[in-house]
């Protein structure tokens, strides 16, 4: 039992920052921008994937990734 909760300490930490991030990337406007944010960060999609998911080049898969770090805003 004390392995069990050895990992769920390690783990809980993990699941509060992944709620952050989303929590986080929900606030961008740009619909394109939290979806590409999401689908890499969250979903772990490689570039190739998220340009087919979005309908996209890779080139502007890459251009609209810029663009929403720049409008992203990590939390504290």
């Amino acid at each position: 039992m004390d392995y069990q909760e050895k990992i769920n300490h390690e783990i809980d930490p993990l699941v509060d920052l992944k709620a952050e991030m989303e929590d986080a990337i929900e606030k961008l406007s740009n619909v394109d921008e939290r979806l590409l944010l999401r689908y890499r960060y969250l979903d772990n999609h490689s570039w190739e994937e998220i340009g087919v998911l979005l309908n996209a080049s890779v080139r502007t898969v890459h251009c609209t990734h810029s663009s929403a770090l720049q409008n992203f805003s990590v939390p504290d």
